[in-house]
């Protein structure tokens, strides 16, 4: 619309009262932003087609009034106070958002201009032009989330990984002291309750996007087993809950707490889709099945045995016209501020990190069920994780470089029983004193990752004096340290065995 030139012009484009030459009429007719003329007692007394699709109303309905009939109740300030500002002084304008309310209800971000021609014979009103930018709102929404949900991640990170060397020490003398315990006793429960503050924590670093991803054979039925509690504490009493789970339903390649933010974000779904019903119910339930090459042929997994994970709820179901959208990043059907429309697209983006599939059948007003296929790993294959648990050591002789004098501590103690020969640097200038008087001496550089301002340069230290030397980085944040060294990470909270194989495996890798 600024297209049109100066308002003077425009408004001896818009008046009702005059016969427009061809050209103009048609502009203002085929116009895509609303065009409405007010009095000076702020009555409107022309509007141009566009009104309807912008705002909802017909021209005929709208004229004669105030625009009352579209305003928002909450917005109406806004507007009464700009129009009496522009009447003011003849020619001046103003720029304003506001919300308007349809004629079916549905409420819609618009951008206003309105220009006081009050002392223009062919018009003597007030013009308001404006556009739908809906969209350009919600988009606007989403970023500013997006950004909030970054800055409260790198907060979370900052938290968890201290948490994690607390957590490091615990489990790690927990776990040294209870290999000549028999039964849990008070320490098991110590350390049961330690490793669940270590799996909240990665839970934690999993929302602020720094958790990193370790893949191991995982038992579906343990899975859900475990998970039972937490998921059932996510559903109101009022909403019937119930697991049904197959012992044999296998097992798969997978990251284990990548599964329980996938039925977290399964269940919160059905939970939100029966929330205002009184028979409510959600199921859990899991399954070994086969797909043949036409259960796939729609799918980007090939045929096979899968382990199948169902939620399912009795809810609303979802409509036709939503259904391809429902995996799209930050689309919600929920009110503002209700969702950020980000959990299924997750859980999409999971499932198939893990090769798998993720399939929805959903009907109006008889429920939805999510169903996850995840590839079943054989039999010998589990067999073979099992295997790798076995704890490798070594002799070779390893420097510490960890600015937490307790972890420092137990890191050396775990090394020393695994035979290797630590020694600790608890700053980086001690860590750069033992390189030079006896660098040669050293297999491994084993560097905390907590302090950049220590990680960064005794990385790059080692590297330009001792090129072969190998390192590695213990981290709370281990995604965002691989984003960021070239190097092998070990993460904390870690038990001896995950350390050792960690050590092991750098030092291997050197050599080789």
């Amino acid at each position: 619309m600024e297209e049109l030139g100066r308002p003077a012009l425009l408004c001896g484009i818009l008046n009702a009262g005059v016969e427009l030459p061809s050209p103009l009429q048609t502009i203002v007719e085929l116009s895509s932003y609303g065009i409405v003329i007010y009095d000076k007692q702020g009555v409107i007394s022309f509007a141009n087609p566009a009104v309807t699709s912008v705002v909802g109303h017909e021209p005929k309905d709208v004229i004669g009034t105030t625009g009352a009939v579209f305003l928002h109740p909450e917005d109406r300030q806004i507007a009464h106070e700009c129009f009496f500002k522009v009447l003011e002084a003849p020619g001046r304008a103003a720029e304003f958002k506001q919300r308007v309310v349809t004629k079916s209800g549905d409420v819609r971000w618009i951008c206003a201009r309105i220009v006081n021609c009050l002392d223009d014979p062919s018009v003597e009103g007030i013009i308001s032009y404006f556009r739908d930018i809906s969209d350009q709102v919600v988009t606007e929404e989403a970023l500013a989330q997006a950004q909030r949900r970054e800055t409260l991640g790198l907060l979370t990170s900052s938290i968890a990984h201290d948490f994690n060397n607390l957590l490091t020490i615990i489990l790690g003398y927990g776990s040294i002291l209870s290999q000549g315990q028999e039964g849990p006793g008070e320490l098991g429960e110590m350390m049961d309750a330690a490793e669940r503050a270590s799996e909240l924590t990665e839970r934690l670093l999993m929302f602020s996007g720094n958790h990193a991803r370790a893949f191991e054979a995982i038992d579906i039925h343990d899975v859900i087993n475990e998970q039972h509690r937490m998921l059932r504490r996510l559903v109101p009493r009022t909403i019937a809950f119930e697991v049904r789970s197959d012992p044999e339903s296998g097992s798969v390649y997978a990251d284990r707490l990548s599964i329980h933010q996938v039925l977290m974000n399964l269940v919160i779904n059905a939970r939100d889709a029966v929330a205002q019903q009184e028979d409510g119910e959600i199921t859990i339930q899991t399954a070994s099945v086969e797909l043949s090459e036409k259960d796939t042929q729609t799918t980007s997994v090939l045929p096979g045995s899968f382990c199948e994970i169902t939620v399912t709820d009795n809810g609303h179901g979802i409509p036709p016209e939503v259904l391809p959208r429902i995996f799209d990043p930050f689309f919600t059907t929920k009110e503002p501020g209700s969702g950020t429309g980000l959990g299924l697209a997750i859980t999409k983006s999971i499932v198939d990190e893990m090769q798998g599939v993720l399939q929805i059948e959903t009907a109006v007003d008889e429920g939805t069920t999510f169903r996850v296929r995840l590839p079943r790993l054989m039999a010998e294959s589990v067999e073979d994780a099992k295997a790798e648990e076995i704890i490798p050591g070594g002799s070779e002789r390893v420097l510490i470089a960890e600015n937490d004098p307790a972890v420092s501590r137990f890191v050396a103690r775990c090394l020393t029983g695994l035979g290797y020969s630590p020694i600790i640097a608890n700053d980086y200038d001690c860590a750069v004193t033992l390189l030079a008087e006896e660098g040669e001496a050293f297999d491994l550089v084993l560097i905390s990752g907590v302090m950049q301002s220590v990680a960064t340069p005794l990385l790059s230290h080692v590297h330009n004096t001792h090129p072969k030397l190998c390192t590695l980085m213990m981290t709370g944040v281990p995604q965002s340290a691989r984003a960021e060294y070239d190097v092998p990470i070990v993460g904390k909270p870690f038990s001896i065995r995950q350390l050792a194989v960690a050590v092991r495996d750098a030092i291997d890798s050197a050599k080789s």
